[in-house]
Formats: structure tokens, sequence, C-alpha cells
């Protein structure tokens, strides 16, 4: 689902998709990655275009981390969190999310996130 999301092969449906899912599988019990799961959502959602559903996951995303410690994914949502700024134009705090996202993974040796968000940071700076 993440794969057809983000090559543009029917986003929005992916991202329907993948919240019925989480939904479905993840939440009830709650499972471990049920925080990466949402992370993952909020950028399909951003591939579609829609913001503030991105939006809506990264807040359950960043609930599911407070309610359950699944800081495995955090520098992942931080990191989406970084991309939904830049896609709103807010580039300062897309810098300052990347940073956060990139220092935070890098510390965790979670190096795909911490490498994707030194990816964001270049793209900002141009």
């Amino acid at each position: 689902m993440v794969g057809r999301a983000l090559t543009g092969l029917d986003p929005a449906g992916a991202a329907e998709e993948a919240d019925r899912l989480i939904r479905a599988n993840l939440t009830s019990p709650v499972r471990t990655c049920v925080s990466t799961w949402l992370a993952l959502l909020a950028e399909m959602h951003l591939a579609a275009g829609s913001v503030s559903a991105a939006e809506h996951a990264l807040n359950r995303a960043d609930d599911a981390l407070g309610l359950y410690g699944q800081r495995s994914s955090e520098g992942l949502v931080i990191l989406v969190r970084a991309e939904l700024a830049h896609a709103v134009g807010d580039n300062r705090a897309a810098t300052r999310d990347a940073e956060l996202a990139r220092d935070l993974s890098r510390e965790r040796e979670a190096h795909l996130f911490a490498d994707r968000a030194e990816r964001l940071l270049n793209s900002l700076r141009q």
C-alpha cells in the first residue's frame, strides 16, 4: 500500500485501505507498530494531497507514542511532520522538525530515518 501510494498509483485509495487495516488490525489490542503505520498513513495522505488527513494521522501517531511508548518510530513521526510542514509552505517548521528527526534518529541508530531527514534538509536549503 505504501509503495502504491508513494509512486502515485492511487494514493488516496491506498491511504483509505491502510487506514481501514490499521483500525481493524492494529488498534484493538494495540500492536507495537501502530505508530509506525500511522506515520506511513500520513505519508500516503500527503502523496494524495490531503494535508488535513495527513495531520490527523500524525496526531494519532503522536497519541500512540504518548500512550504506548512506541518510541522506535518517533524519528519517522517527526520526519513526516517535517514533510507536512514543508507541504504547507512552513519551511521554518520543516527545517526544525527535520533536524530534530535527524538528530533523534542518529542517536537511536535509526539510520534510514536519519538519512531521509538529511535529504529533506538538503532540499530545504536549496
